[in-house]
């Protein structure tokens, strides 16, 4: 795999898109996690202290490490050798091209990759399909055979907005059909682009519907409540005229009769 650095990157980029502007945010990227032996901590090393947490500081200390004062008044930090390989985990990122297998960087993932592809990396850190976070897969689109969408996986492009954004020069490559299929993807991404709002709205629907719903349960429950109170309070109400006589004619009979004796 070639790696090179971002102008590289971007010179290629802007010549093979071809004045086809859409932005890095189709490109595709992959963040994944490398185990990388950590020098200082297994063989073991003296480290400027600038720029180190006092958590660090403090676990080299328990480690039997020690602070080295220099004449200048800067600091030091001896690192004791761990006596076995130390390895951390190191997040890296891969940034291609969608179409284009030659040229792919590969690096420690930076804060600014980071924030360019959010939401591959909260894929990421979160265990699932970076490819699906970053747009609508070409497998599940059905705009293409599910040959051809293996053919476009072969070259880096998953998403319907990754072949939409594929260059002229990378299209030809994936022979006849190849154009019609990437202009069916850009309508797509275009009439997603457009059906965003209607969406988000129809949610906001949809939620105020289900509120509508619990209030008119609630109101129905308060006014059966109420008319079994007002039921009540006018028993009590009459009740409280009727004399004890009346109270005996209109109290209900026990109709219930009594058991014959065994003789």
């Amino acid at each position: 795999m070639q790696t090179m650095d971002d102008a590289g990157f971007m010179q290629i980029a802007q010549s093979k898109q071809q004045n086809r502007s859409t932005g890095y945010e189709y490109n595709r990227v992959r963040f994944y996690a490398r185990p990388e032996m950590d020098e200082l901590a297994t063989n073991g090393g003296i480290t400027p202290m600038a720029g180190r947490s006092q958590e660090y500081v403090d676990a080299v200390l328990a480690r039997g490490g020690e602070i080295v004062h220099a004449n200048d008044g800067s600091k030091s930090l001896r690192v004791p050798a761990a006596g076995r390989p130390i390895f951390r985990s190191t997040e890296y990122c891969t940034i291609q091209v969608p179409g284009d297998k030659t040229n792919i960087i590969d690096r420690p993932a930076t804060a600014i990759d980071k924030e360019r592809y959010a939401k591959q990396y909260a894929a990421f850190r979160a265990d699932k399909n970076q490819d699906e976070a970053s747009g609508t897969l070409l497998t599940a689109w059905g705009g293409v055979p599910p040959d051809r969408a293996e053919e476009y996986a072969f070259v880096g492009v998953k998403t319907v907005e990754q072949l939409a954004s594929m260059s002229d020069g990378n299209l030809q490559k994936m022979g006849a059909g190849s154009l019609r299929e990437r202009t069916r993807a850009a309508d797509y991404v275009k009439s997603m682009q457009g059906y965003a709002p209607t969406a988000e709205l129809r949610t906001e629907l949809n939620r105020s519907q289900d509120e509508l719903e619990t209030l008119k349960r609630q109101v129905l429950e308060l006014s059966s409540e109420l008319r079994e109170r007002r039921r009540d309070s006018a028993v009590e109400q009459l009740a409280s005229t009727l004399s004890p006589e009346a109270l005996s004619v209109v109290a209900p009979k026990d109709n219930t009769k009594p058991k014959h004796q065994n003789k």
